[in-house]
């Protein structure tokens, strides 16, 4: 005889019953249904999930999962990590409070911080407190499309520091570093999407994708979040009162660097390893040019020293896409 469920975490065990000669039916025992907010009526998907059968509702509950964020004894960094944290394990609402309420420069960090995340509107509560809300929707928002917006402002990021530290020009060198915060915002997104893949079946569905698939896509935003991280750290060595940019031929291999580690990530991202690795041959190439150019220009070798280990670093970063991603195609902003 099938069994019941003795505990919450037990599995409740079903025969599958033929009826009418044509349809499989499962009964659930009606006090373990309630448990899980069935009723009779009630709309489950069924999905054939690798080797099991997983059954969800159709909709999450409307107002989605709440998060609470105590601030005491937190400021700064640690508080915003903590406030991250809710919105990548996917929480619907935030809400950041403390027992004696949240002082000027906490108050300051959560709602900066929750104003960076994507998707949330931001607003004080009434015991002065600070809230956000989720007003993203999944359905028009997929995996596929965050990691192509990701793309973009990555090589855009590298494009816009080879041709900062080319000029000298320090006005777009800080627009690069600004650019930092759209990725950290992306890679939470990701983060946030692949959270919400992992407990809900449902959600991997609107999404357009699979668990497998969502991992892959997770370890692949990481690794474009780690290349962008370099074009920053790029554009931060670029002076901000010089104005002037290095002697030749150093422009010119700079340019031909962060032209190559574009092609690299492409390659990458679009085809196949082998090919990939030509192009990782051929960065290499062009940090060996770009080291001559620095060693022969005479001018700040430290600085462009520098400049040179970030596009040899990148390189490595971008060539690990390789192993972790499925082909990401540009399909729109969000």
């Amino acid at each position: 005889m099938a069994r019941s469920s003795t505990g919450e975490t037990d599995p409740v065990v079903r025969k599958a019953q033929l009826t009418g000669g044509s349809t499989f039916t499962v009964s659930l025992p009606k006090d373990w249904a309630e448990g899980q907010d069935l009723e009779a009526g009630s709309e489950l998907w069924l999905y054939a999930l690798e080797d099991r059968v997983v059954v969800a509702p159709a909709a999450r509950a409307a107002d989605g999962t709440e998060a609470t964020v105590a601030a005491d004894g937190l400021a700064g960094e640690a508080l915003a990590r903590r406030i991250r944290a809710a919105y990548t394990a996917g929480a619907e609402a935030i809400a950041v409070t403390a027992r004696d309420g949240l002082d000027d420069d906490q108050h300051r960090t959560a709602t900066r911080t929750l104003e960076g995340l994507v998707g949330l509107d931001v607003g004080r509560g009434t015991d002065g407190t600070v809230e956000a809300r989720s007003l993203l929707d999944t359905a028009d928002v997929s995996l596929a499309q965050t990691l192509a917006q990701l793309r973009r402002v990555t090589t855009s990021m590298h494009a816009d520091a080879a041709e900062a530290v080319a000029t000298g020009d320090a006005d777009r060198a800080a627009t690069v570093r600004r650019r930092r915060g759209d990725v950290d915002r992306l890679v939470a997104l990701v983060h946030r999407q692949f959270a919400g893949a992992l407990v809900d079946v449902t959600e991997v569905e609107r999404l357009e994708t699979d668990r497998a698939a969502a991992f892959r896509q997770f370890r692949t935003a990481r690794r474009l979040g780690s290349v962008a991280t370099h074009g920053a750290a790029i554009a931060a060595l670029v002076p901000s009162d010089d104005g002037t940019g290095p002697p030749a031929p150093v422009p010119s291999a700079v340019r031909d660097a962060g032209g190559q580690l574009s092609d690299l990530v492409a390659a990458a991202l679009d085809g196949p390893p082998e090919v990939a690795e030509r192009e990782r041959a051929a960065l290499t190439e062009r940090v060996d040019d770009l080291e001559r150019a620095v060693r022969g220009g005479g001018v700040d070798p430290v600085r462009l020293g520098r400049i040179t280990e970030r596009y040899a670093s990148a390189g490595r970063t971008a060539t690990g896409l390789t192993t972790v991603c499925d082909p990401v195609t540009d399909s729109g902003d969000h």
